[in-house]
């Protein structure tokens, strides 16, 4: 096939079968996907180096990414003064709870990415992720308080075996690997869930440190985390409680240098 029919032949297929969009499954170029990534983008302030945090949007916590009055933004919040997490900071795309037109479509994606079977969407989101965390990650690490995202080992969140075979599959794996995937980095699996946990979010999770203290442990991984950064994915993060309770294990069991946050929403 010579060159100028094979243009004719891809312009044929293009009007015949139009692209699709790989996250909202419609015509692509007619959906607004292509928009989000640049308005979540608008929705985060950037945040000078010093501050040391990742996503921290307008009003966020410079360490936790909760929300924090707007003069407070970049600074510790009040519980992360007194109480300090054990992760070295934050990464999110977007406002889990946001009102902004990418937000709302963000979350919808991570509810069709979590219970909606839509695992092929850890590949777009994971893009996502990991674009964002070249920036954020980078700064703060040039500001003393990032992860070397060129040294880094990237892990996950498990979930528990029978909450995994409810599901289907283990959303933050693939997001993690995703994510690993574009950075050029290892995937890990160095965590596991030794007890099942109500979801952070349920009426059963009044105590949410509670919920999840001992929920988990290291497994023997063949590349060890002990000296390293370790970049932490998750689909939201909420309380902190489960990021918290993996990451005292990444560090006590583990041996990790620092553990980084890296979610799709912070709540």
């Amino acid at each position: 096939m010579n060159a100028h029919l094979a243009t004719w032949f891809a312009r044929l297929v293009d009007v015949c079968v139009p692209a699709v969009c790989a996250l909202c499954r419609g015509e692509r170029g007619r959906c607004a996907c292509e928009d989000v990534p640049a308005g979540l983008a608008r929705a985060s302030e950037s945040v000078p180096a010093s501050a040391g945090v990742g996503a921290a949007a307008a009003g966020r916590c410079g360490r936790c990414a909760a929300r924090v009055p707007g003069v407070m933004h970049g600074r510790d919040c009040r519980r992360c003064r007194s109480k300090p997490p054990p992760f070295a900071g934050v990464t999110a795309l977007g406002d889990y709870r946001g009102s902004t037109e990418p937000e709302r479509r963000l979350r919808e994606w991570i509810l069709r990415f979590k219970h909606g079977g839509r695992r092929d969407l850890a590949r777009e989101l994971g893009l996502l992720l990991a674009a964002r965390l070249r920036v954020e990650g980078r700064a703060a690490h040039a500001a003393g308080s990032g992860p070397h995202l060129a040294d880094c080992l990237v892990t996950s969140v498990p979930l528990h075996p029978l909450r995994r075979f409810e599901r289907g599959y283990d959303q933050a794996a693939l997001l993690a690997n995703a994510v690993a995937t574009e950075l050029e980095r290892p995937y890990v699996r160095a965590l596991a869930r030794g007890r099942a946990t109500p979801p952070q979010g349920s009426p059963a999770a009044r105590a949410r440190e509670r919920n999840v203290r001992g929920a988990f442990r290291g497994v023997r991984w063949r590349r060890p985390v002990k000296g390293r950064d370790v970049v932490l994915v998750d689909d939201v993060l909420a309380s902190g409680g489960t990021a918290s309770a993996a990451t005292e294990t990444l560090l006590r069991e583990g041996g990790a240098r620092s553990v980084w946050i890296a979610v799709l929403g912070r709540a």
